[in-house]
């Protein structure tokens, strides 16, 4: 048998010759014997452990590893029940395992085997993964059992880094099958039958161990050309095993990871054993980042000949870093406050938005409790409720008031919630927040200008009302004595002064109107009447009643459609309904005024309208003709105070709608207004 590095092929080729030269010799046991000598030396040089047991559990060969893997000496282990290296919690299960795997024997591969634990002799235990295969011979049945500590690599797995066990070496297995063959050769040369067919099981077990093997094998000749690859390999890379074969391993391989293979060659050619971290390309181009672990191998004469390496496929751990390196930039650069705690509330983690918040380094508060940023000025419920909700595994959402560092308050939005493991047990505590102090600045001045616009309004309110109030007694007296003027002197009265005296009446008549309108313009919003459920068909009877005269001096033709029962004030939308209609029948065009009153329901709002065929308004004028004291046109031409559509505005607005308007110069108006439905006002 020769060197490990020979390949499969190489293995088989070698076994025919083997076979041609016992029927050619005179001493075909002897041949067998040099066989298996060499068989022998490659299982007993593999860096997999290589266990043989019988039907009853019987172990009737261990390989060196197996000695060093259990702290065993072979002499204490052949004869001995297998159960002696499992742990004793075991050791019934595996009786009842092993019986029913002999009756239906099921063979596992390496990497498709179980991870069990192992029981050396000083009853330390340690993570084991087997692979089983079922050999059958004229005596019993046997298992061949290949066994590797995975204790690395279990703890790797945890700790998210590198490093798989290397294989120490990879050598060509030998069945104990050939041991028995060797006494059965001495019988007679008639035996030869028997010894062909321990030859083809041992090929098939050592092509089992390779084929079963979970990590990539990949063997390369002193030129890093591929003389042969496992399955896991040509999985790995999307290439069958023909298409990898005779190939460079550079082919492969990203230009980064040849210049570190081809910068280590001179300390693999010396005996060193490496490992690496290399990227390959799978077919059509997918990355593979793998852990690569080469072992030089060396002819008879010490001469190198090649590598054997190892491959684990670390792609998704790779991706799982950069996922995670990628969540750690964005926590770090985040626009807001985190904390990072244990269960006990220990600060483990700020990025760097706290500090720039806080005023405290990373250093200060490590360690620290967030108390340290407490004000005093958060209520003692709101801490109560905070770790009430968190210690059920439930997120905490509130606003807390905080203290920096220099001892200047901020306010924060806080979301404080648990970070579990895979197991479901909270390990820590995450806390987002926002700085939201200029919001809360903000909301407080606000409030003090609404607070106080509120009290301006309110004075202004009766200022207006008692003004409006208290002057009307004057010019009453002003425009009785005046018009007592006139007629006790009307004789002695020229006509420029009866003219004065006229011009001195009407003005005080408008200001009476004026302070009339203005007074109820100010009882709007404080002499209200409470609202109730409105018949705005009644409404509008009443209203048509009151400008009855008008409507019949004008000529004035008004209809509308069935009206809804509104939720309001009465009283106000009576005014309301007058106003809208007097200003139609005022702004009348030459023909005589139509007027069409109208409801339409729109969500929770009724929404009125009131069209006319008058003279129409310019767009220019939408937002003056609704302000106090507005007018569009003179006095002479169309009398009036310019309250009357500010007050349908704040009406409208006291029932929480709107009030706007669609004309055109000379083609008439459609004033709409928005009022609560029955169920939908205040």
């Amino acid at each position: 048998m020769k060197d490990l590095r020979k390949t499969k092929r190489q293995l088989i080729e070698e076994i025919e010759s083997l076979r041609r030269k016992l029927d050619e010799t005179q001493d075909p046991k002897q041949n067998l014997k040099n066989t298996e000598q060499n068989f022998y030396e490659l299982l007993e040089n593999s860096p997999i452990g290589a266990l043989i047991v019988n039907s009853d559990g019987i172990i009737s060969f261990v390989n060196s590893e197996v000695e060093s893997l259990f702290k065993y000496d072979r002499k204490d282990l052949i004869g001995q029940p297998l159960e002696i290296l499992i742990p004793h919690r075991y050791r019934k299960e595996y009786v009842e395992e092993r019986r029913n795997y002999f009756v239906n024997p099921i063979e596992a591969k390496m990497g498709s085997g179980r991870d069990l634990c192992g029981l050396k002799s000083d009853e330390t235990e340690f993570p084991i993964e087997i692979g089983l295969k079922f050999i059958d011979t004229e005596e019993d049945r046997y298992a061949f059992c290949s066994i590797v500590d995975i204790t690395k690599r279990k703890n790797a797995e945890k700790m998210l880094q590198s490093a798989h066990e290397e294989v120490k070496n990879w050598a060509h297995i030998k069945s104990e099958e050939l041991d028995k063959a060797n006494l059965l050769l001495k019988e007679a040369l008639s035996e030869r039958k028997r010894i062909e067919k321990a030859l083809r099981e041992s090929e098939e077990k050592y092509r089992t161990i390779v084929h079963t093997a979970k990590e990539g094998i990949w063997i390369l000749n002193d030129q890093h050309t591929t003389t042969f690859v496992n399955e896991v390999i040509a999985e790995m890379l999307g290439y069958s095993m023909e298409e990898i074969l005779n190939k460079s391993l550079f082919s492969f391989m990203s230009e980064e990871s040849q210049r570190v293979v081809k910068a280590h060659l001179n300390r693999r050619q010396n005996g060193i054993i490496e490992q690496h971290y290399l990227k390959f390309f799978r077919n059509k181009g997918r990355e593979l980042w793998t852990i690569f672990s080469s072992r030089p191998l060396y002819g008879k004469t010490g001469k190198y000949l090649g590598a054997m390496a190892t491959i684990i496929d670390i792609t998704e751990r790779k991706l799982a870093e950069a996922q995670i390196r990628k969540l750690s930039m964005a926590v770090e650069q985040a626009t807001s406050l985190i904390i990072i705690t244990d269960t006990d509330g220990h600060i483990d983690y700020v990025n760097a938005k706290f500090t720039k918040v806080t005023g405290y380094a990373k250093e200060e508060v490590m360690g620290k409790n967030p108390r340290i940023l407490k004000s005093n000025q958060t209520p003692k419920s709101v801490y109560e409720d905070l770790w009430k909700v968190i210690a059920n595994g439930g997120e905490w959402h509130g606003e807390l008031h905080n203290r920096k560092k220099n001892g200047e308050s901020y306010w924060a939005r806080a979301s404080i919630s648990p970070i579990k493991n895979s197991d479901g047990i909270v390990t820590h505590y995450l806390a987002v927040q926002e700085d939201t102090t200029d919001r809360k600045m903000a909301e407080h001045a606000l409030q003090n200008y609404a607070k106080e616009l509120e009290r301006s309004n309110e004075e202004l309110q009766q200022f207006a009302y008692v003004a409006s109030h208290d002057l009307q007694e004057p010019l009453r007296m002003i425009a009785s004595y005046l018009t007592l003027l006139e007629n006790r002197y009307s004789g002695q009265l020229d006509d420029d002064a009866h003219e004065f005296i006229g011009y001195a009446v009407n003005g005080a008549k408008r200001m009476k109107e004026l302070i009339r309108d203005l007074l109820q313009f100010s009882k709007i919003g404080t002499h209200g009447n409470p609202f109730t459920d409105t018949d705005c068909e009644e409404i509008l009877k009443k209203t048509l009643h009151n400008l009855e005269v008008s409507i019949i001096e004008n000529q004035t033709s008004i209809t509308h459609d069935p009206l809804p029962v509104i939720h309001s004030d009465p009283v106000q939308v009576s005014q309301l309904f007058q106003n809208l209609i007097s200003n139609s029948i005022k702004f009348r065009s030459s023909n005589p005024p139509a007027i069409h009153i109208s409801a339409d329901k729109k969500d929770n709002d009724w929404v009125f309208s009131v069209k006319d065929n008058g003279i129409g308004i310019e767009k220019e004028y939408a937002k003056r003709i609704f302000t106090i004291f507005q007018r569009l046109h003179s006095d002479s031409k169309y009398p009036g105070t310019g309250i009357g559509l500010a007050l349908c505005k704040k009406i409208v607005e006291r029932h929480g709608g709107r009030i706007w308007f669609e004309s055109r110069s000379g083609g008439g108006s459609v004033f709409y207004f928005t009022m609560p439905s029955k169920n939908g006002g205040p």
